[in-house]
């Protein structure tokens, strides 16, 4: 079900609930465990229809890049209604600066035009990238207690919405 930005700014409200809710248990948490019980509701509530098919294939995927690459497949991947894609690596504990985890992905390739947003993400904190001219690009930081603040920096840009993907195609232009 998609959301608009209020309904989604709830859902990410409920998300971080959850997450809330198991702070004993949070170091406990593998990869998948964050993957399927926060970060795929996460992106609901960002407006991606995790069921959605579009004309280029599975909206939200967690197949990665199939038959690009072997090793290192990103965990998950989104891809727009306008074939914007979005990749998402999510980890049990980032770094504060995850330099190394990037340079995997200058190796994906997408169909000439397409942009490319890197997510790095262990739901505590969440690291957004684009890649531009200029290589990949540092394009914001949030954490789990400045989702709501910074929520509508997150939907413009990382939502599967129209608004955000002009804001997508701005910083292509900028980097």
């Amino acid at each position: 079900m998609l959301l608009n930005k209020e309904k989604g700014r709830d859902k990410m409200a409920h998300v971080i609930l959850e997450y809330n809710k198991l702070k004993e248990w949070r170091n406990r948490l593998q990869e998948r465990d964050i993957t399927t019980k926060f970060v795929i509701p996460w992106l609901q509530a960002l407006n991606w229809n995790i069921y959605g098919v579009t004309k280029h294939g599975l909206e939200v995927s967690e197949q990665g890049f199939p038959g690009q690459i072997k090793e290192g497949q990103p965990d998950i991947r989104l891809q727009s209604k306008t074939g914007k894609i979005v990749i998402v690596e999510v980890k049990k504990r980032l770094p504060e600066e995850p330099i190394w985890i990037l340079k995997g992905y200058a190796r994906y390739k997408t169909r000439k035009g397409k942009s490319l947003i890197v997510v790095l993400t262990d739901f505590r904190k969440t690291y957004v990238y684009t890649r531009g001219r200029k290589g990949l690009q540092k394009r914001g930081f949030f954490a789990l207690d400045n989702y709501l603040e910074k929520f509508n920096d997150l939907w413009r840009l990382l939502s599967n919405s129209p608004k955000a993907t002009r804001k997508r195609a701005a910083l292509k232009a900028t980097g």
